[in-house]
């Protein structure tokens, strides 16, 4: 247990109090580790565990959920119990929380698209720490479901800074994956072409401060139940938070979950839930947070809207083995060299009310939906697969508007293949693969019904058939013919020419799991499309990758942009390398339909600890909403960490947006420079320095929509011979330009600009005498400027002395002097702090003590107020 009197979250710097331990650079030292093992933004710390169970009084997350529909995640402060039991046949899981809702935060939740960037803006500033949950989140081209939802790991996949709002990936993000089906939705509306991916969105729920948040009691239960030896699971659950505020709805959310296991591989699932009021305020982005659009409801994006809904699951995940020994009769792996599975089968039906609030399904509000998909491996040179796709939405606005969100969420009164409300889709695709010998034949078919922007449903059958030809083991050539009947007569005029469309190309395997593919697609009516670029397939050194994609729509009867695929592989002995992407020119009968993307990377291990990456990506789209379109984005990588008395990282990256002028597009060009050096020229000194610049600059209005540099150099003296005399000294310099429209302002201008220089010198004196002394100097120069306002600039001080005296080997007593003077007030400050520490062994030391200083400097060199008081202080020394 722990307590600490002196904290009050009500006046104390908001970034003091942790949720997690991770923390930024620490103030004293060059290479001390920050830790708080004790994470409680209160007085008062309790944990104790027993078995898999335990009690917590402290920070915690709620982690309540059901399977899809229902998810409650919050970072909180109050009590927590979770208990783990077995006892006879049944596993036991429950989890009970209360919380005192801090009135000073407000939960957000960001979606963005993909910018083949790594550089994302959150819709506001000032996070709780460690209050971040981030996960990239793959949803189905045609019926919008949810497929994959991969957490992101802080420090490892993506860094935060949580006191300007601004995530870093540790690799650039883009937005589609493969759907690996020959047959796109050809012929409907907003659809062309069989080059259709997934889209990928960046999805981050956080807390943040606010001035507006509302106080409350929080409190919710989860009670699961596993039966019959796992093979049955059932559980409830109910979530509720209360509101001080009389204009705030109490948010309500309850559930229920089933699970039965039918076999080895398989399960059924079902689900349902209800919500009341909301749990988090929505905002979208499609240019990587430069601008925000916010979510439309009939009473708009408030936590007070009295909006309310269910939601039902129901869903079936299949091994044709286990149907068959239910059934009673038994499948085995098809024979051959390369046996396989006889099959796969997974079908579900969801139904989200519009009014449902869960921030899984916050992209699937007022839908429902049906899907069907199987793989038969009917010989082991056969694979059959069939896959039905409904979506039914009712009558109502599109979820989402705002600066910048136009193309990539589909707003507006129209139904688009990527928007968040299709009208109504059905669609169905049959697809057999066969191989025989060196020949690989394949044949599809597929129907689709869609409605357009009037409400008047389109149909459309596509035919396909083709084969390859596997010349040697790296060269084979194919070709391929479709037909298309019916479909969107804005895209396919009467004549019966426009209908056909013949497909020839070749691939080239360059290892395994790597193609290049060459394909020209020529159509009959004067259609034409070339394709160069990567091909890969699912296996152990090939991934899916996310890749820029920009949606189609179906707008005043004239076919806007297509789509595109992306696809990434690893090759090469080390595994370094890697390529994606796509180059497709889609030119139509009416040449109003263009489109360019690809990518390529490279990995160089130049030699043992020295490497060198690249990579290069460019989007480019004329039609659509909003014009010709095209962004490229180039990055380039150097590391060299061979030497002890040299390490180096570097990573460089460039953004060009490129809108259309005639259509209120701008240029925007973001620079994103991540550099960190440290240097040992001798066992006594160490050099250390880090330079991170990110930059977003308007040049079609010649603005700075967002800035950020942080910049850090220092040394440490520290003669490995003698004791007597130790050096640290630092120069920090921060420069912060938030973007505009953030904070929850859709203004064009940023809002505020801000800059510091921080100064710090503090050397460590060891006398003959037993005295200990250690003076700290800090100088702090920031300056703050808001549009149409002057600049307010403010010079800080901080003077330290500290004096040290050793008893005996192990025993030592200290005495500390502080003054703080702030030139822009004219105000100055006092305080002293005394302490005694035990050397307990050569590497540790335990402090107690008592500090009268009221103010405390932080990580970024601000200076706050604290209320000091009795301390224990650990120390580990090396």
């Amino acid at each position: 247990a722990h307590l600490d009197t002196s904290k009050n979250p009500d006046i104390e710097d908001f970034r003091s109090n942790l949720f997690d331990p991770d923390r930024f650079y620490p103030v004293y030292g060059d290479g001390a580790e920050d830790t708080q093992d004790v994470r409680a933004r209160g007085m008062l710390y309790v944990l104790v565990e027993a078995d898999r169970s335990k009690v917590m009084l402290g920070n915690f997350r709620s982690g309540v959920h059901g399977f899809e529909l229902l998810r409650y995640d919050r970072a909180m402060y109050g009590a927590y119990i979770e208990l783990n039991r077995k006892f006879g046949g049944f596993d036991t899981q429950a989890k009970l929380f209360v919380s005192q809702e801090d009135a000073s935060l407000t939960r957000r939740t960001d979606f963005m698209r993909g910018t083949g960037g790594s550089l994302y803006y959150l819709s506001n500033r000032d996070l709780l720490d460690g209050s971040e949950r981030v996960w990239l989140v793959i949803r189905d081209r045609d019926s919008n479901v949810e497929l994959a939802r991969l957490p992101q790991r802080r420090n490892v996949d993506y860094n935060v800074d949580y006191r300007e709002g601004r995530v870093v990936f540790k690799s650039p993000i883009n937005s589609a994956v493969d759907s690996f089906f020959s047959i796109g939705q050809a012929g409907q509306p907003g659809q062309h072409l069989a080059w259709n991916g997934h889209p990928v969105f960046v999805q981050v729920t956080y807390e943040a401060r606010t001035a507006n948040g509302t106080a409350g009691t929080n409190f919710g239960a989860q009670v699961q139940e596993r039966l019959l030896k796992g093979k049955v699971t059932v559980g409830a659950t109910y979530v509720q938070e209360s509101r001080d505020k009389a204009s705030s709805a109490t948010f309500r959310m309850a559930g229920a979950h089933a699970e039965v296991k039918i076999g080895a591989r398989s399960k059924v699932r079902a689900e349902y839930a209800y919500s009341q009021s909301r749990d988090s305020l929505v905002s979208v982005s499609d240019d990587g947070g430069l601008t925000y659009g916010s979510a439309l409801s009939d009473q708009g994006n408030h936590l007070d809207n009295p909006v309310s809904g269910h939601a039902l699951g129901l869903s079936l995940d299949a091994d044709m083995r286990d149907v068959g020994k239910l059934l009673g009769f038994t499948l085995r792996e098809t024979k051959g060299a390369k046996a396989k599975p006889f099959g796969h089968l997974k079908a579900y039906y969801r139904w989200v009310q519009a009014g449902f609030q869960s921030n899984g399904v916050l992209t699937e509000q007022g839908q429902q939906k049906i899907g069907l998909d199987t793989k038969l491996a009917l010989s082991s040179s056969n694979q059959l697969s069939v896959r039905y796709d409904g979506v039914l939405t009712g009558p109502r606005r599109d979820p989402y508007q705002g600066i910048g969100t136009s193309v990539a969420w589909g707003t507006g009164s129209l139904a688009t293949s990527g928007s968040f409300s299709p009208l109504g889709r059905h669609m169905l695709t049959v697809q057999d693969l066969h191989r025989i010998g060196k020949f690989s034949v394949v044949g599809a078919g597929q129907y689709t019904a869609g409605q357009d922007a009037s409400g008047g449903m389109r149909h459309s059958v596509t035919l396909s058939g083709g084969t390859s030809y596997k010349v040697n083991n790296r060269l084979q050539v194919r070709g391929e013919q479709q037909l298309i009947l019916g479909g969107d007569p804005n895209q396919y005029r009467n004549r019966y020419l426009d209908h056909f469309t013949t497909v020839i190309g070749a691939d080239w395997k360059v290892t395994k799991n790597l193609h290049l593919t060459l394909s020209e697609r020529l159509g009959w009516g004067g259609q034409n499309a070339t394709m160069a670029g990567i091909r890969t397939k699912l296996a152990e050194n090939s991934s899916l990758y996310l890749q820029q994609r920009l949606e189609d729509t179906y707008q005043t009867g004239r076919p806007m942009s297509a789509t595109v695929i992306g696809a990434e592989s690893r090759y090469g002995k080390d595994k370094l390398s890697r390529a994606w992407g796509e180059y497709q020119v889609d030119a139509l009968n009416v040449g109003r339909m263009n489109r360019a993307v690809m990518g390529l990377g490279k990995r160089f291990r130049i030699t043992k600890g020295m490497s060198l990456d690249a990579s290069y990506e460019r989007s480019q789209t004329f039609s659509g909403p909003s014009g010709g379109l095209s962004r490229d984005a180039f990055s380039i990588g150097f590391e060299w960490l061979r030497s002890d008395m040299l390490k180096v990282t570097s990573r460089q990256e460039v953004r060009i947006d490129q809108g259309d002028a005639q259509r209120g597009g701008q240029r925007k060009v973001q620079i994103v420079s991540l550099n960190a050096v440290t240097m040992r020229p001798s066992k006594d000194l160490e050099i250390f320095g880090r330079a991170n610049y990110m930059r977003t600059q308007n040049q079609s209005v010649n603005r700075v929509d967002a800035e950020t540099m942080q910049a850090t150099t220092g040394a440490a003296w520290r003669p490995e011979k003698s004791d007597w005399l130790a050096v640290i000294g630092k120069y920090t310099h921060l420069i912060e330009n938030r973007p505009a429209g953030l904070d929850g302002s859709m203004s064009l201008q940023a809002t505020e600009r801000g800059v510091k220089h921080i100064i710090s010198l503090e050397p460590i004196i060891e006398t003959p005498w037993r005295l200990q002394l250690a003076p700290k100097m800090v100088f702090r120069r920031s300056s703050e400027s808001m549009p149409q306002s002057p600049v307010a600039v403010s010079d800080t001080w901080l003077w330290l002395i500290r004096l040290g005296y050793h008893l005996g080997s192990t025993l030592d007593v200290a005495a500390e002097y502080r003054w703080l003077s702030t030139g822009l007030i004219s105000e100055s400050q006092h305080g002293a702090l005394l302490e005694v520490s035990y050397i307990l062994k050569k590497s540790l030391r335990v402090g107690i003590g008592y500090n009268f200083t009221r103010f405390v400097q932080t990580t970024a060199g601000d200076i706050v107020d604290d209320r000091g008081g009795f301390f224990l202080r650990v120390i580990g020394m090396y």
